[in-house]
Formats: C-alpha cells, sequence, structure tokens
C-alpha cells in the first residue's frame, strides 16, 4: 500500500518573493489544510538553521499549528535534527504535538550534517551519530516509564533518515520506519535491502521532488527546484531524481518506487518549492490530487485484493 504526503512546508523565501516572513508561515497552514481537503494522507516539514531565506528552525511548534487547523491529515517531521535538541525537552514537545493533534504525528529524525548550525547553537558537531541512538532511546523512556508528563497518546512513531549504508542500517535498528530522500530507483530499492536485513518490518518512505503536469512543465519548475537544490548543495537544474511529467506518468514513476519497496510505501510528492509561482502550485496541488492519487490508490487496491502483505502498516 502506498500513502502519499505533500510538502515540504519549509517557509523559505524564494527568489523575487518579497512577502513578509509572517506571511509565508501563515501560508503553510493553509497549504496544510489544503492537502487535507485534497485527499493527501501527510503533510511534511523540515528543520534548518540560519538559513538567509528564513527556513523554518521551529518544526514542532509549526507542527502543533497544523494540527489545531486540520483534523485527519497526518503531520511529519522530514526531518527534525535530533542532535541540536535537549532530547528531555524533545520528548515533551512532541508527545505536546502528539496529544493536540489526537495522535497524527510522525517524528521524523536525522543526525545533522551542517556544522555551521550545530556552531550557531552551541551543539558539538562531533559524535552526532551516536548521540542520535541516545535521543531514541531517551525519547522512547520518556514516553513509558520516564518522568515526562503529560504522555503522548500513543507514543509518535520515530521515523530516522539516512542515506549511507551506516546510517540506513541505523536508522532500521532504531526506528519504527526508516526515511530516504532524493534517490534513483536502484538507490532507493539497495537502502531499502540494507533497511530490511536489519529489520524485516521497518516501515520504509521516500521523499522525491515530484510535479505532474500537462505540456511543458520545466518552464514552471526550472528555477524554483533549482534554487531548492543550491540549498543543500546539489548541483543546479533538474536533478536526476526528479518524477515528472503527465499525471499517468508521474504515477507509473510512483508506482516504481513502490515496488522497489517490495510492499508498503510512505511516498512524499515535494513540490511545494521556495520561489514556485503560487498560482501554479495550487493547480499543481489539484492535478496531482485528482488525477495522480487516484491512479495510486487503484493500483493499490487491486494488490491488497491479491493477498499482498502490508508490511509497513505497524
Amino acid at each position: 500500500m502506498m500513502r502519499v504526503g505533500f510538502g515540504s512546508l519549509t517557509c523559505q523565501r524564494g527568489p523575487g518573493d518579497a512577502r513578509p516572513d509572517g506571511e509565508r508561515y501563515r501560508e503553510s497552514l493553509v497549504l496544510a489544510a489544503d492537502a487535507e481537503r485534497l485527499g493527501f494522507d501527510s503533510v511534511w516539514l523540515s528543520e534548518h538553521h540560519f538559513f538567509a531565506d528564513g527556513y523554518t528552525p521551529s518544526v514542532l511548534v509549526q507542527a502543533a499549528a497544523i494540527a489545531a487547523r486540520t483534523t485527519s491529515i497526518t503531520i511529519g517531521t522530514g526531518v527534525l535534527l535530533a542532535p541540536l535538541h535537549n532530547p528531555v525537552r524533545l520528548a515533551e514537545d512532541a508527545a505536546t504535538v502528539q496529544l493536540l493533534a489526537q495522535g497524527r504525528l510522525i517524528l521524523g529524525i536525522g543526525q545533522g550534517w551542517r556544522q555551521p548550525e550545530f556552531d550557531g547553537l552551541g551543539v558539538p558537531y562531533a559524535g552526532r551519530h551516536s548521540r542520535l541512538a541516545q535521543i531514541v532511546g531517551v525519547l522512547r523512556a520518556a514516553w513509558s516509564e520516564g518522568q515526562v508528563t503529560p504522555k503522548p497518546e500513543p507514543s509518535p512513531a520515530i521515523w530516522i533518515g539516512g542515506m549511507s549504508e551506516p546510517a540506513v542500517r541505523r536508522a532500521a535498528r532504531l526506528g519504527d520506519g526508516y526515511l530516504a530522500s532524493w534517490s534513483s530507483l536502484e538507490e532507493f530499492r539497495e537502502r531499502v535491502r540494507w533497511a530490511r536485513a536489519e529489520s524485516p518490518d521497518v516501515a520504509v518512505a521516500i521523499v522525491l521532488p515530484t510535479f505532474a503536469w500537462d505540456g511543458d512543465y520545466r518552464r514552471h519548475i526550472e528555477a524554483p527546484l533549482s534554487y531548492y537544490a543550491h540549498c543543500f548543495g546539489r548541483a543546479s537544474g533538474l536533478p536526476e531524481t526528479l518524477v515528472a511529467g503527465s499525471p499517468d506518468e508521474v504515477a507509473e514513476q510512483m508506482l516504481a518506487y513502490e515496488r522497489a519497496a517490495g510492499g508498503a510505501l510512505s511516498y512524499t510528492a515535494e513540490f511545494c518549492w521556495p520561489g514556485l509561482d503560487r498560482g501554479v502550485l495550487a493547480e499543481a496541488m489539484t492535478i496531482f490530487a485528482e488525477r495522480v492519487l487516484p491512479l495510486v490508490r487503484r493500483h493499490t487496491s487491486t494488490v491488497r485484493g491479491r493477498g499482498t502483505n502490508d508490511a509497513s502498516s505497524r
């Protein structure tokens, strides 16, 4: 079974966007509500610090605001940079969001990779790998027998991001889910193999730049997607991992990733890029919801009817 999310609500100011920061942050709440109305299964947030374009640093604050504006959509952090947080305080904040959201939070976490973020927050960059494992243990203990109150109902699922083989294997051992990003089909297939070797029942998820459109889509997305990729040190231009084309073509490419997952997949279609024309974004969300989601879900219903095991529904 494939569950499909919308993201990432980073609140960045793209080139030529003169709107105040507050307007973009409030817009993220509207977009989350729109994603729920259109039938997306989840909406995803992402944390970074000290970006000149206003990239959101406080995803659990944002998640709580989204929880208050929505009723059914899952809210995921993809990812929260766990080593930058006090783990007990993180457990408290995540528990609070989970209660406000009535159980709709997925706490996606990662170890971080930009040293200026660690320096700016006074956190050692070295040792973040081992601290990530310690934090997972603290979170689970705090939500069960630990001193943190109130307790979340239920405890949030913990999904962990990673790309290298050690990081993927660590994510599968520690987390309820493994979260990949911007991977080719072959890369994703191999990462799923690593993850399942550590934990056969681990949930599997991927975030991919995705855009469904009738006709020439490049003129709409090349500049904003190039800017977004540049923010993370990637080459300018359209990335090789872009899933794009007509609604039929996008659905087939998404289903290829589901086959690579070897079972259930959480797929986040990432096309809320800074600088993308807001009219184009609104139309793209509608096209995706009305013409891609039905194709993906029709396939999923057929497969489930044949008795396919949904291995990642835990």
